[in-house]
């Protein structure tokens, strides 16, 4: 009995040597199910910045009037240009609203106090009047065409280029000429090309 007693007690005590090692090891299923706590650090995606409209520059505008008339009684016409005005964009002008043929020989020149405009041989001071006319702007025949075309045009020219303000436009000269020679109407009327424009004059004779 006492053999068989102690023959318990030895495999009880390797029972308990056998099952503390096998509780002490680390199973795989237990590392599944407990992964490394630290988190995987994800590579972040630059921000995209809204973009801003790109400002486009206003542009400019320039201003005129066109006085339409003759003998000093003139009807106004305010034009505007997303260009610098010129001389030859103001005559354009005046034929464009009245319906007139405005051509000219050369471009506007300067010199001798004042300034030169040259019309062509197509220009309705050498063709009359245009057919229909326009109500607003109706003469009744060449030499009243010739006179309003050149007090028209010699007024709208001064009161662009002098400043009223600043001086008497009336002080910048214009010379009238036909291909550079005296514009010169069959019924005698002269516009001498090398003497400032004071009016219409009847030639004598």
């Amino acid at each position: 009995m006492k053999h068989l007693s102690c023959w318990i007690a030895l495999l009880l005590g390797l029972s308990l040597l056998f099952t503390a090692c096998g509780a002490s090891k680390r199973t795989p299923e237990s590392e599944a199910v407990h992964p490394d706590p630290t988190p995987t650090e994800q590579p972040t995606q630059p921000t995209e910045q809204p973009t801003q409209p790109t400002e486009q520059p206003e542009s400019a505008e320039y201003t005129a009037t066109l006085y339409i008339g003759r003998d000093g009684q003139f009807q106004e016409y305010p034009v505007t240009s997303s260009e610098e005005i010129t001389p030859e964009w103001l005559i354009a002008q005046i034929a464009s609203l009245t319906g007139w043929n405005l051509d000219l020989a050369e471009p506007v020149t300067s010199g001798r106090g004042g300034a030169s405009v040259t019309f062509a041989e197509s220009s309705s001071i050498v063709t009359g009047p245009p057919e229909p006319q326009k109500e607003e702007f109706f003469v009744h025949d060449s030499v009243e065409l010739l006179q309003t075309i050149l007090d028209s045009v010699q007024h709208t020219l001064q009161y662009y280029f002098v400043d009223p303000t600043l001086g008497d436009p009336q002080s910048l000269d214009l010379y009238f000429s036909l291909n550079n020679e005296d514009i010169v109407l069959p019924d005698g009327v002269v516009v001498p090309f090398d003497q400032p424009y004071i009016g219409v004059i009847v030639a004598c004779g």
